[in-house]
């Protein structure tokens, strides 16, 4: 448990200077992300199509580029107008010589990344775990509470890089208004409920400084004052519980 009265810094160690430095995070503004979005859509938009309940667009804003991932497993990439697509073996342009070469992998994918799939120790079926995941708890947060409102799920807030650490974070809020963080691992990690402190500290923070609505997220909801929640989600935990799903309050 934190105390809130406790005025904590979170440092990073840059190992060739010797040096500590503060960490700073700064939230992505949604207009930005939606821009990128829009840009991106006459390119990505007859791909989501090919199987529209499996495929999803996210958005990075730094480097310019929108990713598309099916269930979880990212297999195209727009970058300035230009899509190419493929496993993290093979890519290659997409044009209309390459269309067929597309489909055949969406087939793929379909087959082998299906939750029923019958072989799941083919590689696509177990290929970025933590997308999988994800993919699952976007598309619905009520799995994990019931109580979470599932309009409002967002990922990669900060603009910054610092907290890419193998665990994906998932914002959503209740509906009575209280953020609630989803820290999510596909396999057990010693480190998930520290670096899961890490991330709460930093968005009490932006809550604090009213960051979010000036930056264009939960419109229509007004945040509670309240610190954020926290679930620890994971496939694998040895704990002496047997529940995949863990919710730790930090107050």
């Amino acid at each position: 448990m934190l105390d809130t009265r406790i005025n904590l810094e979170v440092y990073e160690l840059e190992s060739q200077r010797e040096i500590l430095e503060r960490i700073e995070t700064w939230l992505v503004p949604k207009r930005e992300s939606q821009a990128l979005l829009d840009q991106a859509r006459s390119a990505i938009d007859p791909i989501v199509a090919l199987a529209p309940s499996a495929v999803t667009v996210h958005p990075a804003v730094q480097s310019r580029q929108v990713w598309l991932r099916f269930r979880g497993l990212a297999f195209a990439r727009w970058d300035d107008g230009v899509v190419c697509f493929g496993t993290a073996e093979r890519r290659e342009k997409l044009g209309v010589a390459s269309r067929p070469a597309l489909q055949r992998l969406l087939n793929e994918l379909e087959t082998h990344r299906h939750p029923l799939a019958s072989d799941t120790r083919h590689s696509l079926y177990r290929a970025q775990p933590e997308g999988r995941l994800e993919s699952l708890v976007r598309k619905d947060v009520t799995r994990i509470d019931a109580t979470l409102d599932s309009r409002f799920v967002y990922t990669q807030v900060f603009a910054n890089s610092c907290g890419e650490h193998g665990i994906l974070d998932v914002l959503t809020v209740t509906r009575e208004g209280r953020l609630a963080i989803l820290e999510l691992k596909a396999a057990e990690c010693i480190h998930l409920p520290l670096q899961a402190a890490d991330y709460w500290l930093r968005i009490r923070r932006h809550l604090q400084q009213g960051d979010f609505a000036r930056y264009g997220y939960f419109i229509g909801i007004e945040l509670q004052p309240a610190p954020p929640l926290v679930d620890l989600v994971a496939s694998e935990l040895r704990l002496s519980h047997h529940r995949c799903a863990l919710a730790v309050s930090l107050p």
